[in-house]
């Protein structure tokens, strides 16, 4: 398990500040690809964006897809924000 960073009242992943660095560097790389090719840079970061929230969507839909025996008895816990079912 990754280490936890406490600020004060302030709990933070390392594993979600990892992840958010990841996303955030591979947009830049992008981004700067993109300007020597010719491209937008907003163009870029629009559809780097619009992938990772078809990604967290595809995969929380996979995810209720493979234990639906879990779910198909309280519907409204699709949409639950539950930290352990958005675990990386």
């Amino acid at each position: 398990m990754f280490p936890v960073l406490q600020l004060g009242p302030v709990t933070i992943r390392f594993s979600g500040l990892i992840a958010l660095i990841a996303v955030w560097v591979s947009l830049e790389i992008a981004s700067r690809e993109g300007k020597r090719l010719g491209l937008s840079t907003d163009h870029v970061y629009n559809a780097g964006l619009y992938g990772l929230v078809g990604g967290v969507i595809g995969a929380r839909l996979w995810y209720v897809a493979t234990y639906w025996s879990a779910y198909r008895s309280d519907l409204l816990a699709l949409f639950s924000l539950n930290p352990a079912t958005l675990s990386l």
